[in-house]
């Protein structure tokens, strides 16, 4: 029951990485686009990069989900 476990920790951390590298580079492109006047700005804009981060983050799993369960029903 452990490995079973482990096997889908591990799988959940591979998946997380993968989105990691996806969004590294609009995110970084979204906080060069952002102004930063002071340190409350780009305070505002850290929190702006890493709620779009978790935004994308979800959507990409809903629709992988979303796709997978589709696939799942064709087949049957």
């Amino acid at each position: 029951m452990r490995d079973e476990e482990k096997e889908r920790v591990d799988e959940a951390l591979e998946g997380m990485a993968i989105l990691d590298f996806i969004y590294i580079i609009p995110m970084f492109m979204l906080f060069s686009y952002l102004p930063t006047y002071g340190f409350w700005s780009g305070l505002l804009n850290l929190v702006i990069i890493v709620l779009v981060g978790f935004g994308l983050a979800y959507l990409t799993r809903t629709i992988i989900s979303l796709y997978k369960k589709r696939k799942t029903k064709n087949i049957e």
